[in-house]
């Protein structure tokens, strides 16, 4: 008998533990989520929240599992326990490499840009960069194929910019629209001309910078033929005429007088060049 009360104690305990456990983590995850209360944890230096009577720690940009185990139970001791909650410290830190990596290419192209603004592009080594954002020379490469890409991210960014300062729809004739559209870039192109010739000169050689000029492009194209064609529902313009191929035409005028400015070492005004050719094709196709 003493055998076998002692056999069904010591099997007994363990399933009550699990019950307990079972039933504390139903009774979590069932009860209404209360206002949360933010405190400073004393052993891991995290801050906690208390949800439903019981604190669980909330990072942002982690994640905390819960967890218990029997062994924790029966010693009396739960990991954590200055708080009575239970948890590990098995974080997902993916969010914060990401943005630690992030962190390091903007210092990355900040500090190249400068160094082409400041020395030239092909005066800039790779080196430089690196020593300038405070980074190993082989993380330039963990980036950045090459110099050259540099130059693309600074372009799309460029056209990106100039069309987010572009006026909303209907808040502009399509004359004065297809005018000051350009005129956006051409402010760009003249704020860093270096950084221009510089994309110019290596758009031959690079696949990103080509790429980076083709999006830009492509965009400028539908938005001019989504322009054209409301101008024509409106029949401000000459009956029968191809929309794509006068964007096409758009196009060419507005890439080749750009690309004209930057072979002439800026020779010649580009804002009025690029009107005066616009209105030229404005006054062929208008009503």
């Amino acid at each position: 008998m003493i055998g076998a009360s002692c056999q069904s104690s010591f099997y007994t305990a363990p399933v009550k533990i699990k019950m307990r456990i079972v039933s504390e983590t139903i009774s979590l995850r069932s009860e209404p989520v209360s206002a949360p209360e933010f405190h400073s944890c004393a052993r891991c230096d995290l801050m906690v929240n208390s949800v439903s009577g019981v604190d669980l720690p909330r990072i942002s940009g982690l994640q905390l599992r819960t967890r218990s185990t029997v062994s924790d139970v029966r010693s009396g001791r739960q990991e954590g326990d200055d708080h009575g909650h239970v948890f590990s410290h098995d974080y997902d830190m993916t969010g914060l490499r990401d943005s630690k990596k992030e962190a390091v290419r903007q210092r990355l192209y900040e500090a190249a840009l400068h160094r082409f603004r400041m020395d030239g592009y092909e005066n800039t080594s790779v080196a430089a960069i690196c020593k300038d954002a405070g980074v190993a020379k082989g993380t330039f490469f963990n980036h950045f194929p090459n110099k050259a890409d540099i130059l693309a991210v600074w372009y799309a960014d460029a056209m990106q910019s100039a069309e987010l300062q572009r006026p909303a729809p209907g808040k502009l004739s399509y004359a004065d629209a297809l005018i000051s559209w350009p005129l956006l870039a051409v402010a760009a192109a003249r704020n860093d001309p270096d950084l221009w010739r510089a994309k110019h000169a290596y758009a031959p050689l690079s696949e990103a910078i080509q790429s980076a000029e083709t999006e830009a492009d492509n965009r400028l194209r539908k938005q001019t033929i989504e322009l054209l064609s409301t101008t024509s529902h409106q029949g401000l313009l000459r009956a029968h005429i191809d929309l794509k191929a006068i964007a096409d035409l758009y196009l060419a005028a507005v890439t080749g007088t750009i690309r004209e400015w930057l072979n002439t070492g800026g020779r010649f005004d580009l804002a009025d060049t690029l009107k005066a050719r616009i209105t030229t094709l404005i006054n062929l196709i208008s009503a």
